[in-house]
């Protein structure tokens, strides 16, 4: 299954979150079969566990202030991304 995990910190929280991006990019690179960082705050997952398994791994390590989608990539995507990320993409998302 490839999941897609976005996430945005708020800053008022934590003046530290490089910490915190530290943290949940350690937990994905942990947890997952494979993983590809296309853009900034957002991870292509492969995975064996479901969206709600990856929330709860994921939301300890957030606030509740901050923002954090999960959701599974399955059939046609598009956007604008290189070649490599695309092929990735279209192996796994089946």
């Amino acid at each position: 299954m490839l999941l897609m995990i976005s996430y945005e910190f708020q800053p008022h929280d934590d003046p530290d979150g490089a910490k915190r991006v530290s943290a949940i990019q350690s937990a994905i690179s942990a947890a997952a079969l494979d993983q590809l960082q296309p853009l900034s705050s957002h991870w292509l997952v492969e995975t064996d566990e479901d969206v709600d398994q990856w929330t709860d791994r994921l939301t300890k390590l957030t606030s509740q202030s901050d923002r954090l989608l999960i959701c599974r990539v399955q059939g046609r995507t598009n956007g604008w991304l290189s070649t490599d990320i695309w092929e990735w993409i279209n192996q796994r998302a089946g």
